[in-house]
C-alpha cells in the first residue's frame, strides 16, 4: 500500500504468498491497488526495458516498473553448530530464518547485523558490529584482569608479588615551556 502514493497504476503480485486476507483485500481495493493472484514465472524485458511480468499460467501483465520485496534470510547454520538458541523470523506466513534476540548465551560467540536484528539495514548492522566489538573487548580485558589476579596470587604464594606482575609501560611527562 505504501507504493500507492507514488502512482495510480499499482498492482500487487501475490506470487507464492496466496491472496490477501479479507481485511487487507478490502484495504487494497479501497486505495485502488489491484491484486494479481498466482505465481510469477519471470519478468519480460525487451530492448533492455521492462515490458511486463509473466505469470506461471503464461499470461503477461504489462508493466513499466516493478518493485520486489526481498526476503532477508540470514546465513545462520553456524548458530546450531555453536549451540546458540535462536528465535524464528517470519515474513507473513513464510519462515525466512532465525535471529538471536539478545546475547548468544554461548561463550565467545557474538552476533551482529541481521542475526541480531532481522530488519537491520547497513547502518544498524554497523552499530551492532560496534556493540559486538565492544563486548569482545570487555571480555578480553576481563580475561586479562583474571589472568593478572592469578599471577598476583601465585606471586604472593611464592613470596614475590612484584614478579607476578608484568612490567607497566613507562609514561613520559610532557614539559611545557613558556616564553
Amino acid at each position: 500500500m505504501l507504493l500507492r502514493q507514488w502512482g495510480e497504476d499499482v498492482l500487487l503480485f501475490t506470487h507464492d504468498q496466496g491472496p490477501p486476507d479479507e481485511e487487507n483485500a478490502e484495504r487494497l481495493e479501497a486505495v485502488g491497488v489491484d491484486v494479481v493472484d498466482g505465481p510469477v514465472h519471470s519478468v519480460v524485458v525487451e530492448d533492455d526495458r521492462l515490458r511486463g511480468v509473466r505469470l506461471r499460467s503464461g499470461e503477461i501483465v504489462p508493466r513499466e516498473t516493478l518493485v520486489v520485496s526481498p526476503r532477508l534470510v540470514p546465513f545462520d547454520d553456524l548458530l546450531d553448530a555453536l549451540g546458540v538458541p535462536a528465535a524464528l523470523q517470519h515474513d507473513g506466513p513464510a519462515l525466512t530464518g532465525r535471529f538471536v534476540p539478545s546475547g548468544t548465551g554461548a561463550t565467545e560467540v557474538y552476533v551482529a547485523g541481521n542475526l541480531s536484528d532481522p530488519g537491520a539495514v547497513v547502518v544498524t548492522a554497523a552499530s551492532h558490529g560496534l556493540r559486538a566489538a565492544t563486548a569482545v573487548d570487555v571480555d578480553l580485558v576481563q580475561e586479562d584482569a583474571d589472568a593478572a589476579v592469578t599471577r598476583l596470587r601465585a606471586g604472593r604464594t611464592a613470596g614475590d608479588a612484584r614478579a607476578a606482575r608484568p612490567p607497566r609501560p613507562v609514561r613520559s611527562a610532557r614539559t611545557t615551556r613558556t616564553a
